[in-house]
């Protein structure tokens, strides 16, 4: 469950109504970076996502073999002007395909920073995390507050330079390490042990 309430006050962190906290308060303040690193740890590192590119490759060959097919009827194999053309645009495609995974990789820069440019995402502002008593996580910036409960805290994916809490398939809180590795150690063990006392029944949530 996710909840939201809006501030009234524009510029300042508003004040939480939600349960008492533990662990440190975190205080973090993204970057395009940061979100290029979890757009890119989520297609190195989820199943879906890797379907979801093993469909579209699928879906790219017959394509491909439509192509080659094409070539082989027209002939273009022995005009001496088509041939190279189509041979650099073949080899390119079976590229493409192979590499797909690479290639939406190195297109996430672009495609994101495209998306504020053209007003499809607001503007990054600063927020604080912290864990509530009942294991749930508050999510504090200067105009909202959202409250993610237990039960939509799926997992924790931590690399060297980040800590992904995930609350969808592709939705996360993105915590930088360089803020503070101490406060976000703290924080990521008083979420996991109180989400763990409040529901038994996971065993292995991270």
């Amino acid at each position: 469950m996710e909840m939201r309430v809006s501030s009234t006050r524009q510029g300042e962190f508003p004040l939480s109504s939600y349960g008492d906290r533990v662990g440190p308060a975190l205080y973090v303040s993204l970057t395009i970076d940061d979100l290029v690193a979890f757009n890119r740890h989520v297609l190195q590192t989820s199943p879906l996502a890797k379907q979801q590119l093993r469909r579209t490759q699928r879906r790219m060959v017959p394509s491909l073999l439509i192509w080659i097919g094409w070539m082989w009827v027209f002939r273009w194999y022995e005009n001496q002007l088509l041939s190279p053309f189509a041979l650099v645009l073949t080899v390119a495609y079976v590229f493409s395909i192979l590499f797909l995974g690479t290639i939406t990789e190195l297109r996430v820069p672009a495609r994101l920073r495209r998306s504020f440019t053209d007003g499809l995402r607001p503007p990054l502002s600063p927020s604080r995390l912290w864990v509530d008593a009942s294991g749930g996580v508050v999510d504090e910036s200067p105009n909202t507050t959202t409250w993610f409960s237990p039960s939509a805290i799926q997992r924790i994916e931590e690399t060297p330079e980040y800590v992904f809490v995930f609350v969808g398939p592709a939705r996360a809180l993105i915590i930088p390490r360089r803020a503070d590795e101490a406060a976000v150690r703290t924080f990521v063990q008083a979420l996991t042990w109180h989400r763990a006392d409040r529901d038994p029944f996971v065993s292995d949530w991270r």
